[in-house]
């Protein structure tokens, strides 16, 4: 009888370390993407929360097992983000031709060459580029 009460209570502390930790993953899930949750990331966690070192075991068994889970999930937003920035421009295109449609001869290479001179500007990266046209 004393035995299965270890058993029991052991199970029980053991459910309860699982919540625990997954409470914690679940409260960090932001955090984990920063560099301060990589490599390491378990001592220092470890360390601020002054886990006992069955927790620290447990929450670096959590880490790992979610590490590759959250590697292939910003590999799908890098992806995600690519085929939007590939629509945009499709969309931008389209948007010139229909505009250029309209247009007289002379206006449609005016149209081509204000593009022409803001695509220098519009080319590089981090710099606003909304500014509007210049002749």
């Amino acid at each position: 009888m004393n035995n299965s009460k270890s058993k029991l209570r052991t199970r029980i502390r053991m459910i309860g370390l699982s919540l625990a930790g997954a409470g914690l993953i679940a409260l960090s899930f932001p955090a984990l993407a920063q560099p301060q949750y990589g490599k390491g990331g378990a001592e220092r966690l470890a360390e601020r929360l002054e886990l006992t070192s069955e927790q620290r075991e447990q929450i670096e068994v959590l880490f790992e097992a979610h590490r590759d889970q959250m590697r292939q999930q910003r590999r799908q937003n890098r992806d995600q983000m690519r085929q939007q920035r590939r629509q945009r421009h499709e969309a931008r295109m389209a948007l010139r031709e229909e505009i250029s449609a309209i247009l007289t001869k002379e206006q449609a290479e005016t149209f081509e060459t204000m593009h022409k001179q803001r695509g220098d500007r519009g080319s590089r990266k981090g710099q606003r580029c909304d500014r509007g046209y210049r002749n």
